[in-house]
């Protein structure tokens, strides 16, 4: 994978790697295994938090929630925030891009805005936003 300073991480990939998803934990085990000696810094977003931890909450598992605080934690995860300019830029993106999901121009607004290198997702229609260099698991 190219070297990248700046690496977003959509919420897909961190269910990927954590639970150890069949698909594509083989896929994306590399990526992830290579975190702590890469100097990139890494950011998630409150979106992400929201969305990782609904299926641990769900089926009450205490260690899913505590292995993603960890890894936010011990990977040196940067946490953007939702700002009144975030939303303004998401609505921007969703103006622009009819069909993507109000989450998903919040995540890339986030990005945008921290001028951020990699975005890296795997929903495909996300590869559409070419103001930032966006990627597919597929594609690591």
């Amino acid at each position: 994978m190219t070297v990248y300073k700046s690496i977003f991480l959509d919420t897909a990939p961190v269910i990927y790697y954590l639970q150890n998803d069949e698909r594509y934990f083989d896929r994306i085990k590399p990526f992830f295994r290579s975190l702590h000696i890469s100097r990139a810094k890494f950011f998630v977003s409150d979106i992400t938090i929201e969305e990782y931890l609904v299926y641990p909450y769900r089926i009450n598992a205490d260690e899913l929630v505590d292995d993603f605080f960890d890894f936010l934690k011990f990977g040196k995860m940067t946490v953007l925030h939702i700002n009144s300019d975030i939303a303004c830029e998401a609505a921007k993106i969703r103006a622009k891009y009819k069909g993507f999901k109000a989450m998903d121009a919040f995540q890339l607004a986030m990005a945008k805005s921290e001028n951020i290198e990699l975005f890296l997702t795997n929903d495909k229609q996300l590869l559409q936003f070419k103001e930032m260099n966006c990627k597919i698991v597929d594609e690591l």
